[in-house]
């Protein structure tokens, strides 16, 4: 009687079969494999990712401006201790950039305010959003970059996906939307 019971569940299951007119066929998007972006990305080149640089030191020009007011304008001929050069010249602004990329390029929109208003954005090597650490390391890494006549930018117009050499460091690409 068990065998019986077994056997009549197993035919009232539904057999696989060519699909009724009715229904329709449910279309996935093709997954991304770990390593390889999707053929119908398009990577961001060297002079819309320079445009979007150019705003971004705009924005961070004028972010700055409210710092220099609070100390007031120097004049050349004043003495500034080396403590006061390093810390207005070089710390405040480093900080600044540091926390507008990383911050803007792992945010939700992948991008800083430059490279929004190209419609670009920074990815990660399965087409991912990045994590506040990667991004990090891909503004640090951008000083490697700058090194030895800013070879490491100009690797953007001559790489097949468009990396520079921070974006190879960092695993990450910039595409366009």
């Amino acid at each position: 009687q068990s065998t019986l019971s077994s056997h009549s569940t197993t035919q009232s299951l539904p057999q696989p079969g060519p699909m009724a007119a009715s229904e329709s066929a449910v279309v996935s998007k093709p997954e991304i494999q770990p390593g390889q972006l999707a053929d119908s990305m398009r990577y961001a080149g060297f002079w819309i990712r320079a445009g979007a640089y150019i705003v971004d030191t705009l924005v961070l020009i004028v972010l700055l401006i409210p710092f220099y007011l609070i100390w007031g304008i120097q004049g050349v001929d004043e003495f500034r201790t080396l403590g006061q050069v390093l810390i207005q010249e070089a710390l405040i602004p480093t900080l600044l950039y540091w926390v507008y990329f990383a911050l803007m390029e792992s945010s939700k929109f992948q991008a800083t305010l430059g490279k929004r208003a190209f419609g670009l954005k920074v990815v990660g090597i399965s087409g991912e959003r990045i994590s506040f650490g990667r991004a990090t390391g891909r503004y640090f890494a951008k000083i490697v970059s700058g090194l030895l006549l800013m070879v490491g930018y100009l690797m953007v117009a001559f790489t097949e996906k468009k990396q520079g050499l921070h974006d190879m460091m960092a695993s990450t690409f910039v595409l366009r939307s």
